[in-house]
């Protein structure tokens, strides 16, 4: 991902990302991100950072707005 945005492909990168949805999805449906264990809960939310990390490379989705819901 980070290549092809050096590259200038970010369509290219955005495809490769949409490629962890199902990934993504399984972890929140079968991991407890807060875990009680410390060091369980401290590299499950670095993994989650490493991924914003990756999408913030495509675009800034804190400014997508959606309308008509």
């Amino acid at each position: 991902v980070e290549r092809l945005c050096e590259d200038g492909d970010f369509p290219g990168a955005l495809r490769e990302l949409s490629k962890l949805q199902p990934i993504i999805d399984r972890f929140f449906d079968e991991v407890l991100v807060m875990a009680e264990d410390e060091g369980l809960k401290r590299n499950r939310l670095a993994l989650l950072k490493r991924i914003t990390e990756s999408l913030c490379l495509v675009a800034d989705f804190s400014k997508l707005v959606v309308s008509g819901e």
